[in-house]
């Protein structure tokens, strides 16, 4: 997973002409970041996603449907 957040986020990079910015916007695209990669990137290591094999869900999801999903507050 560090890989993968250094590849996809520059500003977890020492040396980067993309600065982290506000600590609200890293903590926000660190958010997504782990949503992605857990919901809708399928991996070589497990059958589908992580969220998958964790049982979280029954399939891998698109990036609109993950953006557009509403949570249920009860």
């Amino acid at each position: 997973m560090n890989a993968t957040l250094r590849t996809w986020m520059p500003a977890l990079v020492r040396r980067t002409r993309t600065p982290a910015g506000a600590r609200e916007r890293l903590e926000a695209a660190l958010f997504w970041t782990g949503c992605v990669y857990n919901f809708c990137h399928e991996h070589a290591t497990v059958e589908g996603t992580p969220a998958l094999a964790a049982d979280l869900t029954d399939h891998v999801w698109s990036i609109d449907e993950l953006l557009r999903y509403r949570c249920r507050r009860e």
